[in-house]
């Protein structure tokens, strides 16, 4: 299993149509329920756990290959301390 993998495009908050920026009122589009929030944050879960998985050699491939998962892991971690921290908005949304 070695081989170059591609990595999602990095996409920011500007380049995401109807975002909300932190502090905001709950958008105005659709529902929002507290599925929406665990369920983001449950896929990010998921992804790590993946991720982890393969940086720790379970899937086989080079050091090189298991280094750039342990990368993606660290970039996963970060994104989901990032939505921790995102969690009074989303609290405060919740409650409208």
């Amino acid at each position: 299993m070695t081989g170059s993998h591609s990595r999602a495009p990095q996409v920011t908050r500007s380049e995401l149509p109807n975002q909300p920026e932190a502090g905001s009122s709950a958008p105005s589009s659709g529902a929002v329920d507290e599925s929406a929030f665990t369920g983001m944050f449950a896929g990010h879960v998921g992804v790590a756990a993946w991720e982890l998985w393969v940086a720790c050699g379970h899937r086989g491939g080079s050091p090189a290959y298991r280094a750039g998962f342990a990368q993606r892991l660290r970039e996963s971690v970060n994104a989901m301390a990032v939505m921790r921290e995102a969690l009074p908005t989303w609290v405060t949304w919740l409650k409208a």
